[in-house]
């Protein structure tokens, strides 16, 4: 999943038109028609609290949402500050079974319990999964194999993050280093100028926030209940290896996730490529989102590569280095390069400095 850091701003009230998809004691969603997500807190006391609402609607409920922009404090279950307050929430209609099918999609990247009652709208039917080629369902087990062995690991991520503004042709530098846990990515012991920076959150100051979880990013790919577009290219000369080539597309609300820019979840379709070795596995994979709303940026792109790296006498699989870009809605541009080194099993140190 691309995570990028909500901003905080002062607005006028917002009104949104959606279906509900997911609510707790804290926040609830409202889909709207084109695939966003809006993202409001709810207040912790009086008629708009989670007990007084929730337990009167459905899940994919149409309904009217008014909402005033707020500077909240960190949310722990969900490890990011809700930067929207429900005002007002107005029921319209039940939803179609299309709405329903499409709020469904979009659930299964959200985990938990969702307080919202099942609709007792049955949703429409889903299209048939596309074919995959042979080349691929021979490749398939392999990097599922992997994937169930992954070790658990810790590496220094070391990340140059530059940031272009809009109109300008130069770029400010700023020097990161992070630590990279398993492939469940955590992490952990970062400094900035030489000072710990010890908050409870993954995100990082000074800019957004970039994913590095490997495991995480094979897994939408190859998992077989992910129904992605997959076509074979054949082989390619990369520095003198041979490797096959696959290009793949994801569908809208697909498995890799949703980005988050100020309270607004997308879960974008994407599309991309990876390289595989004689062995089946993966060594380089790249992705781009496709068909993000105009107010959410031009979306983020990702390559990912893999080496072998030795761990005491084993030698795995493992991450050795990124290369991340995101474009703003204000049409800035950050970008990320990163390198993974010193591959252990036990806990590392991170500095970041910024000129």
């Amino acid at each position: 999943m691309g995570c990028l850091l909500p901003s905080q701003g002062v607005a006028a009230d917002l009104v949104f038109t959606g279906n509900l998809r997911f609510a707790t004691k804290t926040f609830i969603h409202v889909r709207l028609a084109d695939g966003r997500v809006i993202d409001a807190g709810l207040p912790k006391t009086g008629p708009l609290a989670a007990e007084a609402i929730l337990g009167q609607y459905k899940i994919a409920d149409q309904v009217q949402i008014t909402c005033k922009t707020v500077s909240g404090d960190l949310d722990p279950t969900v490890d990011y500050a809700h930067s929207l307050e429900l005002k007002q929430i107005r029921f319209l209609r039940a939803p179609t079974p299309d709405e329903v099918a499409g709020v469904n999609a979009s659930l299964s990247w959200k985990a938990g319990e969702n307080f919202l009652k099942p609709s007792s709208v049955a949703p429409a039917p889903k299209p048939p999964a596309p074919a995959v080629p042979k080349e691929f369902e021979q490749i398939r087990p392999v990097n599922l194999e992997y994937l169930s062995h992954l070790p658990n690991f810790i590496a220094d991520e070391v990340a140059v993050r530059t940031h272009k503004p809009k109109g300008s042709d130069k770029f400010k530098e700023k020097d990161t280093e992070v630590a990279f846990t398993g492939r469940f990515t955590t992490r952990e012991h970062i400094r900035f100028n030489g000072k710990p920076y010890n908050k409870p959150t993954h995100w990082l100051p000074g800019g957004p926030t970039w994913a590095v979880g490997f495991g995480e990013l094979l897994r939408p790919v190859f998992d077989p209940d992910c129904e992605n577009e997959v076509t074979f290219e054949g082989r390619t000369d990369v520095g003198g290896v041979q490797l096959r080539s696959f290009a793949f597309r994801t569908p809208m609300d697909g498995c890799f996730g949703p980005g988050l820019t100020n309270y607004q979840f997308f879960n974008a379709a994407k599309a991309g490529c990876f390289l595989v070795d004689n062995a089946g596995n993966v060594i380089q994979l790249e992705h781009h989102e496709v068909g993000m709303p105009a107010d959410m940026g031009a979306g983020s792109t990702y390559v990912l590569k893999w080496g072998n790296v030795k761990i005491g006498d084993a030698v795995h699989l493992l991450p050795i280095a990124m290369d991340w870009t995101w474009i703003t809605p204000d049409g800035e541009t950050w970008h990320a390069t990163e390198t993974f080194k010193n591959h252990r099993h036990f806990e590392s140190t991170i500095n970041i400095k910024f000129p």
